[in-house]
C-alpha cells in the first residue's frame, strides 16, 4: 500500500510505499527490494517483516530510496505504523532497522479527518554537534545556492546523521509557493558526506513555531520525519520551549507536533498518515520469482 505521510489529506504529504512480507518465507533479496523501490519511484520505500519474538508487534524494517538502502527514515516509520495498524490491527509497534536504529510507534486517538491515522513516534534526539557557519566559504556558498544575501543566513550546523541545518532570517518566506530552491546547487554547496540539507526558520505564519524544507541527493523530500531528530533540539534551544509545532512548506506540505524529551535523549513526533493505494506486485522480475509473486503492497 501507499501511505501519504505527515498529512491527514490524501495526495499531500510524502507518498510512501509499504511492503509487508510476513506471508513470505523470508526477506526479499536486496536486489529485489532495490528494484521495487526504483519501480515505486518515491523518496523511500518501506519493507517490513515480523521478528520471531514472543512480542507479535516487533518488526524488522528496511528503507530504500530508488538508488540505495537508507539507515533511517522517519516518514517511513509513520507509513509502516499506519500500514500495520490497518492490516494487522496493531496499536503499537516496535521497529528494529538493519542499521541498528530502534524506534517505536503508538496509534493515538485521531482528531483528524476520516480515513487518517494519527501516530506518536519516538525517535532518537540527534542535536547539532558541529557549527559550520564560521567556515571560510560555507555560509557564502549556501547563500549563493539559495539566491539570498549572506547575512540572511543566521546559522549553519551539522549533526551526527550528517544533516546540515541552514537557519534563515525569519523574514524570509522560503515556502515552495514563494521561493524556488535548486536542490542540485544545495548539494554542490554541501561539505562531503552530507546526508541532507535542511532549510529552516522561525515561522510567524499560522500556528507553527518553525518551518523547514528538506533536500537530499539533489532533489526535494516533500515531508520528512528523521530531520526532526535534529530540528526538535535545535528549535527547543532557540525558542526556549520543548513542545513545538512544525510545518514543512514543500509543494505537498506536511506538519507535525513535537515534544523534546531531553533527559531521555528522545524526540516524540505526532503526525498523521492516510492510505491512498493498495494492491499487489504481480510480475516476477528477478531469478527467484517466488520472491515477488503476490508481494503485498
Amino acid at each position: 500500500m501507499v501511505i501519504d505521510t505527515m498529512t491527514a489529506t490524501a495526495f499531500t504529504g510524502n507518498p510512501t510505499p509499504v511492503f509487508i512480507l510476513d506471508h513470505l518465507e523470508g526477506w526479499l533479496t536486496v536486489e529485489c527490494m532495490q528494484l521495487l523501490a526504483r519501480e515505486m519511484g518515491h523518496s523511500e520505500t518501506v519493507f517490513l517483516r515480523r521478528l520471531q519474538t514472543p512480542d507479535p508487534s516487533t518488526y524488522a524494517v528496511r528503507w530504500f530510496t530508488p538508488y540505495a538502502e537508507e539507515p533511517f527514515c522517519g516518514h517511513g516509520v509513520l507509513a509502516a505504523a499506519v500500514a500495520l495498524h490497518q492490516t494487522h490491527g496493531l496499536s503499537s509497534v516496535r521497529f528494529e532497522a538493519f542499521s541498528g536504529v530502534k524506534t517505536s510507534a503508538v496509534i493515538a486517538p485521531s482528531t483528524s479527518r476520516a480515513g487518517a491515522t494519527t501516530v506518536i513516534m519516538t525517535f532518537p534526539s540527534e542535536p547539532v554537534d558541529q557549527t559550520l557557519d564560521g567556515a571560510e566559504t560555507v555560509k557564502r556558498d549556501f547563500a549563493r545556492a539559495l539566491g539570498i544575501r549572506e547575512e540572511e543566513v543566521v546559522a549553519i550546523g551539522r549533526n551526527s546523521l550528517m544533516d546540515i541545518v541552514i537557519e534563515l532570517n525569519p523574514r524570509i518566506d522560503f515556502s515552495a509557493a514563494n521561493m524556488a530552491i535548486d536542490p542540485v546547487k544545495l548539494l554542490k554547496a554541501s561539505p562531503a558526506r552530507t546526508r541532507s540539507q535542511v532549510v529552516t526558520g522561525a515561522w510567524g505564519r499560522g500556528t507553527f513555531d518553525f518551518a523547514k524544507r528538506v533536500f537530499a541527493y539533489g532533489s526535494e523530500d516533500q515531508a520528512t520525519g528523521s530531520t526532526y531528530c535534529v530540528l526538535a533540539p535545535y528549535w527547543a534551544t532557540r525558542l526556549g520551549k520543548k513542545n513545538l509545532r512544525a510545518v514543512q512548506t514543500s509543494a505537498r506540505r506536511g506538519q507535525v507536533d513535537l515534544v523534546l524529551k531531553e533527559k531521555e535523549g528522545l524526540v516524540e513526533v505526532c503526525a498523521d498518515g492516510i492510505k491512498t493505494v493498495e494492491g499487489h506486485i504481480l510480475n516476477p522480475i528477478i531469478a527467484k520469482p517466488t520472491n515477488l509473486t503476490q508481494a503485498k503492497l
